[in-house]
C-alpha cells in the first residue's frame, strides 16, 4: 500500500473514532451496560459505562470489511495472515472471529459478572480453537536476549501458547483499576510496535482508537471494562506471537517481552501469592493493587498515573538505550516494585 493510501486510511480511522466520540452517549444507551459504585472497590460517584472495547472492536470491524472487499486498501502484511504458505484466508477470519469472541465475552461479563472459572474455561476453549486454525500462532521455542541457548517446547507448545495469551489477559485485567491507567499502557505498547516496525499501520490505528478512549476515560464517560481489556490484550498477544514466530526485524525475544509487561506480570504473581497465603480466593478482586495503594497514599490520580508510567517506561527505555543487561534490568526494577509495595503497605 502506498504512503498516500496509508495516510488517507489513517485519516478515515481518525474520523471514524471522532464520530464514535461525538455519539458516545447514544452508543452507551444502545449497549446499556453500567458499572455501578459499590463503596468497596468501585468508588466512582455515579455509574459509568464499561464499553471501552466498543471503540477497538468498531475499528476492527471496519478493518475487516475494508481489507476483505478491497485488497488494494489492505494494511495487513501477508505474513500477518499466512498459514504454512497456504492462502491466508483462514487466519484472516480467525483473527477477526477471535477478537469478536473476546469482546462479547468481556461485554457479557461486564453485564452479568461471570464466575472466574467459567470465564477461564471459555477463554481456554477459544484460544485452543484459534491456534488449531492458525498454527503460526503456536510458540514452538523460546529465544532470549540474555543468553544464546534456545528452549524447545515440543509437545508443551500448545498449552504454553494458550497460557501465555490467558496470562496476558488476566495480567492486564488485574492491572486495570483507575482512569487512564490501562489506556496509557496500551498506547505505549502499540507505539512500541510502531517504532519496531511490527505491523506499523495496524499499530497506528489502535493507537488512534485508544487515544480517543483515553479522552472519554479522562472525562469519566466510559471505562474499558473487561471487554476493552480482553480485546486489547488479545490483539497485543497476536502482534507479539506473529512477529516472534516469524522472527521479524525488531520483534522482541522472550525476555524482552517480559520486560514490556513487567509491571502487570509481577502484580499478578504478588496478588496471587498474597491472596493464597491469606486464604482468599486468588481470582476475586480487592484493593491491594499497586494503584490502590498509591492512590490511598497520595490521593492524586494524575500523580499515581505518572508513577505507574515511570515504572512502565523506564526499564524499556533503559534497555533500548544500552541494548544489554536485560536480565539485570528486570531484577532491578522488580526490586524497586517490591520495595515500593513494602513501603506503601507499612505506611498504611
Amino acid at each position: 500500500m502506498s504512503n498516500l493510501n496509508s495516510f488517507y486510511l489513517l485519516i478515515l480511522f481518525f474520523v471514524i473514532n471522532l464520530i464514535c466520540v461525538i455519539f458516545i452517549d447514544k452508543i452507551k444507551k444502545c449497549i446499556n451496560i453500567l458499572d455501578r459504585p459499590d463503596g468497596i472497590r468501585k468508588l466512582q460517584i455515579e455509574p459509568v459505562a464499561p464499553i471501552g472495547g466498543f471503540l477497538i472492536f468498531f475499528n476492527i470491524f471496519i478493518l475487516f470489511f475494508l481489507s476483505f472487499f478491497n485488497e488494494n486498501l489492505s494494511i495487513f502484511d501477508r505474513i500477518f495472515f499466512e498459514i504454512n504458505e497456504q492462502p491466508y484466508l483462514r487466519a484472516y477470519f480467525s483473527f477477526f472471529v477471535t477478537t469478536l469472541f473476546f469482546f462479547i465475552i468481556g461485554l457479557y461479563d461486564d453485564n452479568k459478572n461471570m464466575s472466574p472459572s467459567t470465564k477461564t474455561v471459555i477463554l481456554l476453549f477459544i484460544c485452543f480453537c484459534t491456534i488449531l486454525i492458525d498454527e503460526t500462532l503456536i510458540i514452538q521455542n523460546l529465544n532470549f536476549n540474555s543468553f544464546e541457548n534456545e528452549i524447545r517446547l515440543n509437545n508443551f507448545s500448545y498449552i504454553f501458547t494458550v497460557l501465555c495469551i490467558l496470562f496476558l489477559v488476566n495480567a492486564f485485567n488485574l492491572y486495570d483499576g483507575i482512569n487512564l491507567q490501562s489506556g496509557i499502557y496500551f498506547v505505549i505498547i502499540y507505539f512500541y510496535f510502531f517504532t519496531k516496525n511490527i505491523f506499523p499501520h495496524l499499530a497506528v490505528i489502535f493507537i488512534i482508537s485508544n487515544l480517543f478512549f483515553l479522552y472519554l476515560n479522562f472525562k469519566n464517560k466510559i471505562y474499558y471494562g473487561d471487554n476493552g481489556i480482553y480485546i486489547n490484550s488479545y490483539i497485543i498477544s497476536y502482534f507479539i506471537i506473529k512477529s516472534y514466530n516469524y522472527d521479524l526485524e525488531g520483534a522482541p525475544k522472550f525476555d524482552e517481552i517480559l520486560l514490556l509487561f513487567l509491571l502487570p506480570s509481577i502484580e499478578v504473581f504478588r496478588l496471587f501469592i498474597t491472596r493464597v497465603i491469606h486464604l482468599k480466593n486468588p481470582f476475586l478482586g480487592d484493593r491491594d493493587h499497586l494503584h490502590h495503594l498509591l492512590l490511598d497514599k497520595f490521593k492524586n490520580l494524575n500523580l499515581v498515573n505518572f508513577i505507574l508510567l515511570l515504572l512502565i517506561l523506564t526499564p524499556i527505555l533503559v534497555f533500548n538505550y544500552n541494548g544489554q543487561f536485560l536480565l539485570e534490568i528486570i531484577i532491578f526494577f522488580t526490586s524497586i516494585y517490591l520495595t515500593m509495595i513494602i513501603y506503601l503497605k507499612y505506611r498504611s
